[in-house]
This record gives C-alpha cells, sequence and structure tokens, in this order.
C-alpha cells in the first residue's frame, strides 16, 4: 500500500463499528424472521441472555465464534468478504466496502472444527 492510498483508508475502528452494527442488524431480522426471542437465541446458543443482549448491542469486537455460534442458532450460513479497494474507485470485482452478511439457509450447517 503507498503512502497516498494509506491517507485515505478508513479507520479500522470505524469499519469494525459499521460491522458490528451490519451483522447485529442481520441477527436481529433472522430472529425476527423466525420469531426468535432473545432467551431463545441464548438457549440455542448455549449462553445466558445477558451475553446475547450485549451482542446485540453492536460492539465491534464480537468474535467469529461468537457470530458461528449464532448463524448456527439461527440456521444461517455467515459470509465474510473483504474487497480490494483501488485507487480509481470499486471495480466490478472488487466492491469498495467491506461486506459482511449472514446468508440464509434451507439446512442446519453444523460448524467445521
Amino acid at each position: 500500500m503507498n503512502q497516498a492510498s494509506r491517507s485515505d483508508a478508513p479507520d479500522p475502528e470505524e469499519v469494525a463499528e459499521r460491522l458490528a452494527l451490519e451483522i447485529t442488524e442481520e441477527i436481529v431480522r433472522l430472529m425476527e424472521r423466525r420469531g426468535m426471542t432473545r432467551e431463545r437465541l441464548a438457549t440455542a446458543m448455549d449462553v445466558t441472555p445477558t451475553f446475547v443482549s450485549r451482542m446485540l448491542n453492536a460492539t465491534p469486537a464480537m468474535t467469529l465464534q461468537t457470530i458461528a455460534r449464532c448463524a448456527v442458532a439461527l440456521n444461517a450460513r455467515p459470509k465474510l468478504t473483504l474487497a480490494i479497494e483501488t485507487p480509481e474507485g470499486p471495480s466490478a470485482e472488487a466492491k469498495r466496502r467491506l461486506d459482511l452478511g449472514i446468508a440464509e439457509t434451507s439446512e442446519p450447517r453444523e460448524m467445521e472444527h
């Protein structure tokens, strides 16, 4: 990465906050679609309701393990994509933003070890 593009780089803390907000919003949408309460999600994740409440407060320190446990509990598949940014702007193959989402699945998935 050259010096010119480095000064234009987004702040990692802001990126983390945006990602946490996006994943939290997606978790809440999936919970609503499945009619799942925070208590039921906590039970399915084998965590306390307090843990779920903290997780849904969009803390940027949410771990991949937590996202995976939540995805399994919601019968969803997590999807993480890092897109390359170019100095001229995003190309068709390299979207400008970091994209993190949960894609719904019809079949329950087990977490791989």
